[in-house]
């Protein structure tokens, strides 16, 4: 009997899984899809952002080339190969997230959500792509290693996952402020 209750759960927790989707789905309009997440827990922001902030989604080799021009050499060094094999594979793009040269450790970014949020209306709307971007800065009392520190994050996604051209890429932080402390646009027009 215990082994029945226990299927008996399990069987009602899929079916409310499954209604759960075929609602989402069903409302059809503005209907998003989480397709990359991670967790960064308590860290929080204070002031603006660096000058040489840099973030992107990265679908081709015209965009690795941008990518190139716009992060310093110790950040190709270590990430620039690994883009270059994740979009040399073709069914991969890449998302990057560069925070700027800081003067000591203890900062930090990290991509913790990709979400897609597709079109309300075929004539009027284009396909949203939303990045979360943590970023983290060190605390007034905390030990920090006295040397310049180029924090970035890039993680790979399935082009499959994202939305048919043309579409959005907006950027934003954990609360849902858009990233454009240094006045470069945070919400950007995919083609």
């Amino acid at each position: 009997m215990h082994t029945a209750a226990r299927s008996r759960l399990l069987l009602l927790g899929l079916l409310l899984a499954a209604g759960a989707g075929w609602l989402l789905t069903a409302s059809g309009n503005g209907s998003s899809r989480i397709i990359y997440e991670t967790d960064v827990p308590g860290w929080r922001w204070t002031g603006g952002s660096f000058r040489d902030q840099y973030v992107a989604l990265l679908l081709d080799e015209t965009d690795l080339r941008r990518a190139r021009a716009a992060l310093p050499d110790p950040v190709w060094r270590q990430a620039g190969q690994q883009m270059e094999e994740w979009l040399a594979a073709g069914d991969t793009a890449v998302v990057v997230a560069y925070l700027g040269e800081a003067s000591t450790g203890g900062y930090a970014i990290r991509i913790v959500r990709v979400e897609v949020q597709e079109a309300r209306d075929k004539k009027e709307s284009r396909p949203v792509v939303t990045v979360t971007v943590a970023r983290r800065r060190p605390g007034p009392d905390e030990f920090v290693t006295q040397a310049f520190t180029y924090p970035y994050d890039a993680v790979p996604v399935a082009k499959d996952q994202l939305p048919d051209e043309p579409f959005d890429v907006r950027f934003v932080d954990p609360d849902g402020q858009p990233l454009d402390g240094d006045g470069r646009p945070a919400f950007l027009r995919r083609r």
